[in-house]
């Protein structure tokens, strides 16, 4: 997941982005936000979803980095047709949901000036 930031009167801040730009590109997922819990609740919701038993937590690990839809093949036991329908129900509670479980790791600096 990226965020983009606009950034107006941003080169005072000497950390390389405000160099005359106007645009700030963040890499959160797992740079600079933790987002497993977001992530492993998607897996839950989705698997729920659809009837699975959910996957323990050792395996719940496993999810984070690999493709969706494979994960779910492999891990879960599902087909091809149940993968892309989980894949869809992970989407409908991470949207909604999941994005927003997630914490900033500590020790970033360039959080203070976005936080309200």
């Amino acid at each position: 997941m990226f965020v983009v930031f606009l950034v107006f009167g941003f080169e005072g801040l000497g950390m390389g982005c405000g160099m005359g730009y106007n645009l700030c590109l963040f890499d959160l997922d797992g740079t600079l936000a933790d987002s497993k819990e977001g992530i492993i609740n998607s897996i839950k919701y989705a698997s729920y979803s659809l009837g699975f038993a959910l996957p323990d937590d050792a395996v719940l690990s496993r999810f984070l980095g690999p493709p969706l839809r494979e994960s779910f093949i492999e891990f879960c036991g599902m087909t091809s047709d149940e993968a892309e329908v989980a894949v869809a129900k992970y989407r409908e509670y991470f949207v909604e949901k999941g994005m927003f479980e997630n914490e900033l790791y500590a020790g970033i600096p360039v959080w203070q000036y976005f936080r309200t």
